[in-house]
């Protein structure tokens, strides 16, 4: 393969990995936005007695809703770990294709010679894991559905 071809099949593989990226947080932040506001009509519902005591208006529209919160946060999750290692596999292509070019590595890397050689003694080893933005974001989902799941004990208990 002609170094062109593979400066052209380089960009492509980390062009794609961006798309993917900047697409999973717009899926992410459309589902965060629904979620928030899912828990904001739930709280139309709740109010506080004279006591001070948490009262819901609607107990079955209140946990039917956090059931759904929780199942919108469970689809979340599972979008982010999709893209997630779609961004991985991506990467990984593109690094390899890069090793192979010739000079590439040193730009890349900014002539930095330590990170040339953690590079190097990387060569070989592929990290799977998620990339720390998609990981950040199913932190977040899972705060969210722990809310939903609290409001539907605090219904059933109520």
């Amino acid at each position: 393969m002609t170094p062109d071809k593979q400066i052209d099949l380089w960009k492509y593989f980390t062009d794609d990995a961006a798309k993917i990226k900047d697409r999973m947080w717009t899926i992410a932040s459309w589902m965060f936005t629904l979620q928030s506001g899912l828990i904001a009509f739930i709280g139309t519902y709740l109010s506080t007695s004279d006591e001070n005591q948490l009262q819901v208006g609607n107990k079955i529209l209140v946990m039917i809703s956090a059931a759904i919160g929780v199942v919108l946060g469970i689809y979340t999750i599972f979008m982010i770990q999709q893209y997630g290692q779609h961004i991985v596999g991506m990467w990984q292509r593109a690094d390899k294709v890069r090793r192979q070019i010739p000079g590439l590595t040193e730009i890349w890397l900014l002539d930095n010679v330590e990170k040339i050689k953690e590079d190097k003694a990387k060569e070989g080893s592929e990290d799977t894991s998620l990339p720390r933005v998609a990981r950040w974001l199913i932190y977040l989902c899972i705060g969210f559905i722990l809310a939903f799941i609290s409001i539907v004990c605090f219904c059933a208990n109520y």
